[in-house]
């Protein structure tokens, strides 16, 4: 549990005096696979533990398939095959929205066809896309590190745990619009993650974030802890991320 306290003062005067006490859980579910979800919730009650269950199975689930897709073979030099087109604006949310606009039919084709989506891990709908992505350009941008992000979403996480699940669900929804991609094989998570770094705005935006966390790194663990499972090893400035 954490204390927290505050006050409003007017002229060295207090004005206001708030104090709260918030306690938390880190929820870690292993499955059959050996594959790991991770998630944490302030909701401590019957309903809440229940819902991080949920969450955390979800995340394990999706590791299992990403782990699945590893041991299809590949095409030596696998390149993606959509066009992302040129930029179209020199900021970063203007960037990643058109991003979003372009993988969007072929995201929405992989959902039809399987009848569902893992996107939604940080509590947005699986048609707020593109709330989720200005979320994530708004911590990219300078946002606040420990003050949820705009938006018109119930988030199930605070922040900066919440930074995680943004970047899952934006991984997700670029993995959908890939597997709707026609070819023989499909490429291992090893060729995703590359394309994603090397070829995306989102790539762009993962490593703007972990510039922002590295940044209170030093004297936030958990700060340090999101960085890591944001940006998988050999990613990050040629370095490691935990």
């Amino acid at each position: 549990s954490t204390d927290e306290n505050s006050a409003q003062v007017d002229h060295g005067e207090p004005k206001q005096v708030k104090a709260s006490n918030r306690s938390s859980v880190i929820v870690r579910v292993w499955n059959d696979e050996g594959t790991i979800g991770v998630t944490s919730t302030t909701d401590v009650d019957e309903r809440g533990l229940e819902l991080a269950l949920k969450t955390v199975s979800e995340i394990a689930v999706a590791d299992v398939r990403l782990a699945f897709l590893s041991e299809l073979p590949v095409a030596e030099e696998w390149a993606c095959p959509l066009n992302l087109g040129p930029r179209v604006d020199d900021s970063l949310p203007a960037r990643l929205r058109s991003e979003i606009d372009r993988l969007q039919p072929w995201a929405a084709q992989t959902r039809r066809e399987r009848g569902r989506t893992l996107f939604g891990a940080s509590g947005a709908g699986a048609d707020q896309v593109h709330v989720v992505a200005d979320a994530l350009s708004h911590v990219a941008d300078g946002g606040s590190l420990s003050e949820p992000p705009p938006g018109e979403v119930e988030w199930r996480f605070e922040m900066p745990l919440l930074i995680r699940h943004l970047a899952d669900d934006l991984r997700t929804f670029h993995h959908e619009a890939i597997a709707a991609q026609p070819g023989v094989v499909e490429p291992d998570h090893q060729a995703l993650t590359k394309w994603i770094f090397d070829e995306t705005v989102l790539g762009e935006a993962l490593t703007a974030v972990a510039d922002r966390l590295t940044e209170v790194a030093e004297d936030d663990p958990m700060a340090r802890l999101v960085r890591g499972l944001l940006i998988p090893e050999g990613h990050y400035h040629g370095g490691t991320t935990f």
